[in-house]
Order: structure tokens, then C-alpha cells, then sequence
């Protein structure tokens, strides 16, 4: 890594560095599963019942239907950032704003109440992607985890209103599973180098690491690794214009700096590290990104640290991604 800097005003940076990089995630491979009846999402505390149609999803956590080319996402996060998330579904006005910074726009806001009496908010609405209107809807839960379930499918496919409710309704929540668990549910392997220690495995598809012993490091003060597993959207002929589009599509990393560029190995795949700093609420930071494409899928690792303990996690951070390799 270079040592210099970094921004993105989120008190819950982890989540939100996260969620950016889980963006247009949903459309990605599949398993064999049976539909239509209460199914565990694997590595997660949540279980739903999907529409008729939708499978258990191979590379995230969640559902979809490959012929309506619908999907559902969950995505875990600890539990403080239900306090955090709450206020962006709290009405129809202060979501609209909200979503709309991630190109969603919101047309109505309900309140659902789950078979295990949990009232949840449910927004709807649409996202225009790579010239496909997509169909969107969002409901936040709480429990042990904060677990926020995005639907999406385009507009032409668009399922009923009262279906859509009906599989919100039906999400239940239990006991987290252990990091091993998670782990083991994820599409790719990873290790985790010290002085990074895994902090959580978010969507199925995504893992957090932190330097230090803070698992929600609200002043981002902690060196971070987050690794996550997404779809491929847009023109992936360059590989370079699609490492720069990502990071700077990443929220806080619009105006960061690139100071180095170079073609590399990463999860066995010909790929391409980033290195450059960027300004994190004041705070001067420096990045790494590593980022390979195959197969309509982006893996991407993302690293950040303060300019001052840059040489404490350097080498690690390399090491973590040297160790990133898919399953078979």
C-alpha cells in the first residue's frame, strides 16, 4: 500500500463500505433448492418463504428466479446499526432522499407485521440499471442482527404487490450462526492475517476484517478489509476503467486519489490492484483494491488505513488477498 488517505461520512463505515461493494450483487449463479416453503438462508440467521420460482442463490445470500431474473439479498449486519438504518425508513419523504443518493427511487413506504410480530418497515420502488428499470423493494428487521432484505426484478416481470408482502411477512430470524458457519457458506475462501481478525460474514457474500478490538469502529480509526463477491454490470473489456468505475462508485472513495496501478494474480485470476489515499471525514487514509472479473461476477478487496499505521498492515493486507481463492 501507499501511505496517505481516505473518506466516507458513515458513523457505521464497515457497514457502509460493505453495502456499497454488495451493490447489484443479485444476479449471479444458483443452486438446486426446493421454492415456496420456509427455507433457511445459509450462514445467516434469517429463513423465508420465497415466491414460487426462487432458489437458493449459490454466490450470495438469498433467492432468485433465473427466468424472471428476480432476486432477494439479505444482508446481516451487527446489531447497533438497526439504530443507525431505522431513521432511513422512518417515512416516505426521509427515505426517498436517502435511497435516492444510491440511484433508487422510492414511491410508497408500509408497515408489515411478520408471522413472529416483529412490525417491520417495507418501502417499494424503482432503480434504473444499465438501462433495465428495475422493481425494488426494501424491509429492515431487527434482532441479534440487523438484517435488511432488498427485492429486485424488472419492471416487465414485476411480481404482485400481495406476493411481495407475503414473503416479507414470512422472514423469521434465530440465532446467529458461528463465524465458521458463515465462512464456510461463502463462494470463495479466505484467511484472515494478523494483526486482522474476521469480524463478520454480511450477505453471503462478503467478509469484514478489523485491526483492533472494535467490531463497529465508529471514529474509522481501525485498518479494515472487506472482500466482497458482486455481479459484473456494465462493459468489463477493461479491466482497468472497470477498477477505477468501482472504486470510485464506492461511497467515500468518489475523489480519491490513484498513485499506483498494477496488473496482478487475485483468487486465481488475472486481475488488477489500486493503491491511493482519500480523506475519511478529515481523517487522511490510504487504500488498496484489489479487483478480478470472470465469469459475470466482480470480486473485489478493499483495504483502508490511517496514514500513520500504514506500515503496520501493509504486508498483511497483501497477505489476506494472496489467500482470497474460489471453492470449486
Amino acid at each position: 500500500m501507499n501511505k496517505s488517505g481516505g473518506a466516507e461520512p458513515l458513523k457505521l463505515r464497515s457497514i457502509g463500505l460493505v453495502s456499497c461493494m454488495l451493490i447489484g450483487l443479485c444476479l449471479s449463479g444458483l443452486q438446486h433448492a426446493k421454492a415456496a416453503e420456509p427455507t433457511a438462508v445459509p450462514g445467516t440467521t434469517v429463513t423465508m418463504t420465497p415466491p414460487e420460482g426462487f432458489v437458493a442463490a449459490a454466490d450470495f445470500a438469498g433467492f432468485m428466479d433465473i427466468e424472471k431474473q428476480g432476486s432477494f439479498l439479505v444482508s446481516e449486519m451487527p446489531g447497533p446499526a438497526l439504530v443507525q438504518l431505522s431513521p432511513l425508513f422512518a417515512d416516505e419523504n426521509r427515505a426517498a432522499k436517502s435511497f435516492a443518493t444510491k440511484g433508487i427511487t422510492i414511491t410508497g413506504r408500509e408497515e408489515i407485521e411478520t408471522a413472529a410480530g416483529e412490525t417491520v418497515p417495507l418501502l417499494h420502488g424503482t432503480q434504473a440499471i444499465n438501462g433495465v428499470v428495475l422493481d425494488k423493494w426494501i424491509a429492515l428487521y431487527g434482532g441479534e442482527k440487523t438484517v435488511m432484505i432488498t427485492f429486485q426484478i424488472p419492471q416487465e416481470n414485476a411480481l404482485e404487490p400481495q406476493t411481495m408482502k407475503a414473503a416479507f411477512v414470512s422472514v423469521s430470524t434465530g440465532v446467529a450462526p458461528a463465524i465458521d458457519d458463515k465462512l464456510s457458506a461463502l463462494p470463495f475462501e479466505i484467511e484472515a492475517i494478523e494483526p486482522f481478525r474476521i469480524v463478520d460474514v454480511l450477505g453471503g457474500a462478503s467478509v469484514l476484517m478489523m485491526a483492533g478490538d472494535k467490531d463497529v469502529d465508529p471514529q474509522g480509526l481501525q485498518p479494515m478489509v472487506v472482500v466482497a463477491l458482486s455481479q459484473a454490470n456494465g462493459d468489463m473489456s477493461n479491466l482497468a476503467a472497470v477498477a477505477e468505475r468501482s472504486l470510485r462508485e464506492t461511497a467515500g472513495f468518489k475523489a480519491a486519489e490513484i498513485t499506483a496501478k498494477e496488473v496482478t494474480a487475485f483468487a486465481g485470476m488475472d486481475g488488477l490492484v489500486l493503491q491511493g489515499t482519500y480523506e475519511d471525514d478529515g481523517i487522511k487514509k490510504n487504500f488498496v483494491q484489489y479487483i478480478a472479473v470472470e465469469d459475470g461476477r466482480a470480486l473485489r478487496l478493499v483495504g483502508t488505513v490511517v496514514v500513520e499505521r500504514a506500515d503496520e498492515v501493509e504486508d498483511a493486507i497483501d497477505e489476506v488477498a494472496a489467500s482470497v481463492a474460489f471453492r470449486d
